[in-house]
């Protein structure tokens, strides 16, 4: 692997279009189309039949049920103790990588009493299907029998992101599939409560919380019926806000706060069907113990295929009790905030656990719900009667992350605007805590206020660099002195470690005559900790991650950025390119790579395909890439000329002048390849850059700090 460091590799042109994100300085956009959409709905006065609310609608009349199309009469008996019903909307999910088809071959296999039990799949929404002999131009309902899946009823692809069609679905099988008790799956992308279930991708389209409401209140409203429990094979989905939407019409709630893996439920949690009707926390119970099982077993055979997981079972029944505490505490907090307590509440926010920006390109803003009680709360009498309700609707959980603790609320942060007030907005229609959606308001509200840091520039601050050894590497504490007021106004940091290109042999003057100027950017993280006295510190162990494998070492380090901090281990995102030389197939994907104890040299935990959701639609991924389908990754960075504002001040590295020098190198992953951490060769080559994000969400950039 050696002499490749300015080789043209073969997929640089594919790394040329890979954005690199620190999350807290560079956060994607938020595609303008859902807002809209969300906005739109929103804002409509009686373009429905009825008026959604938290509370719930029951309508005279259900909507329209499909006509049958074979005789009902030839299934013979139909299992009467539960129906439960899968709204499989296909996707990319499956046209790209077959996972529905996966997961129905799971629903065969977990050997169904289909004497008392119907499983009942509605497929749709993928332009093509791997191994289902369905139509990408047709949405199937299919019944699940001893000798597998049979199709019962086709139609013209319907869009599986208008409420009539899930509404049509479920009364089909009220109608047709009577039994003591219904349950409803919803299976396939997830985007939290602000972007709402689903990709249908023939119509780009999916639903939202206003219009899974619309289509509940149309079907198990007009039927006057309560679903045992209601389900989410999605990403993102175990929140306060769709608990108020589904809290009417279920007892049950099972949803992730995180992403998915790609594989999604362990779906032999259908063998436990039997004669009797299972109640809603009893089956919650057993889907929640097969995911976390499968994942673990799936991890201990395919350690690169690591993901964080969670999965909960959340009582409807006591949300409501759960929403009112939230509801009185937040008007208490509200009451409290202004502008000398609002920096140490931003401060607090920003150390609450947030799910979805590790494995995904976007933050959602979702948080856990008990963590940010905790942190927010001061051990207040409203905060701990608020813990008690939360921590009574969760009737089962598991997860395998640090401060997840079953459901998540959205309170969007450093996010752009149209997001946060998409957000808003659906909470105010919902009629969700209204004091919590004030407190949102209120909050924004000295955020884009008048400015609370006049002096927010460090480019000129005190800086300090002590190395130590620790035993095994050399460890410099990196300090930056603020003054009382950024003290008293900073939200957030971290620090970027830059490599100097020409004194590393990266490039020459010959080369290029501003050599002496162009760096490369080798770390990005915000594990930084400020102290009593208004110290900014950051640890840096004097080492890097690199790539090996039969060739040798890399001898440009991977490119890294420390978005999601945990006690742990250190957590790191990788941008590379896959590649299959023969077909000349490629794949832009995110690495998640850990260190830790048990992996001191570090692990690529999994590779995320990079999203390419249009304008219009956008969710998290829950597919992984197995590194083994491809030959070659590849890894690359620009090199960047130093340039500053008119006041001689550092821009954010990622606004410096671009050179045209790609440094990099290709890793043959049919070798043996590894990740290994490896001292610096000269730290006296190194640099490293604070930046510090006030209250207010305004970031400052002090001047290069020499590591050595």
């Amino acid at each position: 692997m050696k002499e490749k460091t300015k080789r043209k590799l073969r997929t640089f042109v594919c790394l040329l279009m890979i954005p690199v994100f620190l999350t807290g300085c560079r956060i994607k956009t938020t595609p303008l189309g859902v807002f809209a959409q969300i906005l739109e709905y929103a804002s409509a006065s009686g373009s429905s039949s009825s008026q959604s609310s938290h509370h719930g609608t029951y309508h005279s009349e259900p909507a329209s049920t499909p006509q049958p199309q074979i005789d009902y009469d030839s299934l013979g008996d139909i299992g009467t103790v539960q129906t439960i019903m899968i709204y499989m909307v296909g996707s990319d999910l499956e046209s790209s990588y077959g996972n529905a088809s996966l997961d129905m071959d799971e629903m065969e296999a977990a050997g169904v009493d289909t004497a008392h039990n119907n499983v009942i799949v509605y497929a749709g929404g993928a332009s093509q299907w791997q191994d289902r002999s369905l139509d990408g131009d047709a949405c199937t309902t299919l019944l699940l029998t001893e000798d597998g899946f049979a199709p019962l009823d086709t139609y013209p692809a319907e869009n599986m992101g208008d409420p009539l069609t899930l509404s049509s679905f479920m009364n089909y099988c009220f109608d047709f599939f009577p039994a003591d008790s219904y349950s409803l799956l919803l299976w396939d992308h997830g985007g939290g409560p602000v972007l709402g279930y689903g990709v249908d991708e023939n119509y780009r389209d999916l639903l939202t919380l206003d219009e899974l409401s619309e289509a509940l209140a149309d079907s198990v409203g007009a039927h006057m019926t309560k679903l045992e429990w209601i389900g989410f094979d999605a990403c993102l989905m175990s929140s306060l806000e769709v608990a108020s939407v589904l809290a009417p019409y279920a007892d049950y709630m099972i949803a992730s706060q995180e992403t998915e893996p790609g594989w999604g439920w362990n779906y032999s949690f259908l063998s436990v069907l039997s004669d009797r009707a299972i109640p809603g926390d009893e089956m919650g119970e057993y889907i929640v113990d097969s995911y976390m099982d499968y994942g673990e077993y799936v991890f201990d055979y395919y350690p690169n295929l690591y993901s964080d997981l969670t999965l909960s079972c959340i009582d409807l029944n006591a949300y409501a009790e759960a929403e009112d505490a939230l509801n009185t505490y937040f008007a208490e907090l509200d009451t409290s905030l202004d502008v000398q307590n609002y920096p140490k509440l931003v401060r607090n926010r920003a150390k609450v656990r947030d799910f979805g920006s590790y494995s995904s390109d976007m933050n959602y803003g979702m948080v856990d719900v008990l963590h940010m009680l905790e942190l927010l709360g001061d051990n207040s009498d409203t905060a701990k009667a608020a813990t008690r309700a939360v921590e009574s609707c969760i009737a089962y959980s598991d997860t395998n992350m640090e401060n997840a603790g079953g459901i998540s609320i959205c309170y969007p942060y450093q996010t752009d605007e149209d997001y946060r007030d998409a957000c808003i907005k659906m909470q105010e229609y919902l009629g969700f805590a209204p004091n919590y959606t004030r407190f949102l308001q209120d909050f924004y509200a000295i955020q884009d206020g008048d400015t609370l840091l006049a002096d927010r520039e460090i480019s000129n601050a005190h800086t300090t660099v002590t190395t130590e050894n620790d035993g095994t590497y050399d460890e410099s504490d990196i300090t930056l002195q603020l003054t009382p007021e950024q003290q008293a106004n900073f939200a957030s940091g971290g620090y970027y470690i830059l490599c100097k290109a020409k004194e590393e042999g990266y490039i020459t003057s010959e080369e290029d005559p501003r050599a002496d100027e162009m760096y490369l950017f080798i770390q990005g993280s915000k594990r930084v900790t400020l102290d009593e006295n208004g110290v900014l510190h950051a640890a840096y162990k004097n080492n890097a991650l690199y790539m090996e494998d039969d060739d040798g070492v890399s001898d440009i380090p991977m490119i890294l950025t420390e978005s999601d901090i945990s006690d742990v281990e250190n957590r790191y995102l990788s941008f590379v390119v896959l590649m299959n030389f023969d077909n000349w197939e490629s794949q832009a994907v995110k690495l998640q790579i850990a260190v830790n104890e048990d992996y001191p040299d570090g692990i690529i935990r999994n590779a995320i395909p990079l999203s390419d959701d249009d304008d219009d639609v956008q969710s998290a991924s829950k597919q992984l890439i197995r590194l083994d389908d491809y030959a070659n990754m590849s890894v690359a960075a620009r090199c960047s000329y130093v340039t500053r504002d008119e006041n001689g001040d550092l821009l954010d590295f990622f606004d410096w002048e671009t050179s045209k020098w790609m440094m990099g190198f290709e890793v043959d992953l049919t070798s043996d390849y590894r990740t290994v951490v490896q001292p610096l060769d000269h730290p006296e080559n190194y640099v490293c850059i604070f930046f510090m994000n006030d209250s207010q969400g305004n970031v400052s950039y002090s001047d290069m700090i020499p590591l050595k």
